[in-house]
């Protein structure tokens, strides 16, 4: 039996120096993936996690890392398409959304003079 385990958390960036991190630090994962992988109906774990994120002890358990919501896509869609995966466990504590855009204060001026009432201009 061939296992996908996703843990810890995700972080989103915002900017090069700035980014949305939640705390999931991985350890159940790590706990589940570890008692797992002590059976002998599991051949194979394949672990998704944060850089950060607590890792299972093992031979059995193959490690990916996932930062953000779009690696962590990937790497699932990826397994899934290419590997037999008999059960899936999701405890990755995944991010609600995804910064698209970062306004400057030129923008912002911007914005907040063309809303005014009559447009005072910047």
């Amino acid at each position: 039996m061939n296992i996908l385990i996703t843990a810890g958390g995700t972080t989103e960036k915002i900017d090069e120096v700035r980014s949305v991190t939640n705390t999931g630090t991985g350890r159940l994962g790590a706990l589940i993936a570890e008692r797992f992988a002590a059976s002998d109906d599991v051949s194979h774990i394949f672990y998704v996690c944060a850089a950060r994120s607590a890792r299972p002890k093992g031979e059995k358990t193959e490690v990916r890392v996932a930062d953000d919501t779009r690696a962590l896509e990937r790497a699932v869609r990826e397994l899934c398409a290419d590997r037999r995966i008999d059960a899936v466990i999701h405890g990755m504590a995944v991010s609600d959304y995804r910064v698209r855009t970062v306004s400057t204060s030129k923008d912002m001026a911007r914005f907040i003079a063309d809303a005014a009432p009559g447009g005072i201009g910047v």
